[in-house]
């Protein structure tokens, strides 16, 4: 565990101490928000019609997907509304999204920093940002971090929104 604090420290450090970094990072403006948005609203779609191929409702699969890697809060939320088998392949879906995403963030990296990025969905602005800071450049990671961060924001209200819609 201290080794792991270690790792956020260092990513701190590294994203505090750029302030070219910030700057060339906030001149993206609203671009910055395309991400985190396509993200969520990729995975939820994506999420949303392999559900409907496997015979379950398009907004049960969009909100299992809409957590984009948030598996502690997603089972839990999944299943006051849908049940608890739901709540448990909520859970294992998203898990496997990070463990999948500690796995490919330096692969995809080498091609696309948004795709390595883009994979980790909520996540990348904790568990996996370290993989990302160590596998892009100190924007990566700042990207990163606001991405996840906007994602961690934004999944409790699309999954509502979606428990909303299949009521």
């Amino acid at each position: 565990m201290q080794r792991f604090a270690g790792w956020f420290f260092a990513v701190g450090v590294i994203i505090g101490s750029q302030k070219d970094v910030w700057h060339k990072a906030l001149q993206e403006g609203w671009r910055l928000l395309l991400l985190p948005i396509g993200t969520l609203l990729l995975s939820a779609l994506t999420a949303g019609l392999v559900g409907k191929f496997l015979g379950m409702p398009m907004t049960v699969g969009a909100a299992i997907g809409s957590a984009c890697g948030w598996y502690s809060l997603s089972g839990v939320a999944v299943a006051k509304v849908w049940g608890s088998e739901i709540g448990l392949v909520a859970f294992a879906v998203n898990f496997l999204r990070e463990l999948l995403a500690f796995c490919l963030i330096p692969l995809l990296a080498k091609f696309s920093r948004l795709a390595a990025i883009a994979l980790c969905g909520a996540t990348a602005a904790d568990t996996t940002l370290p993989v990302i800071a160590k596998s892009t450049d100190p924007k990566g990671a700042l990207v990163g971090l606001i991405s996840g961060g906007l994602i961690t924001a934004l999944v409790p209200l699309v999954i509502a929104f979606l428990s909303w819609l299949a009521k």
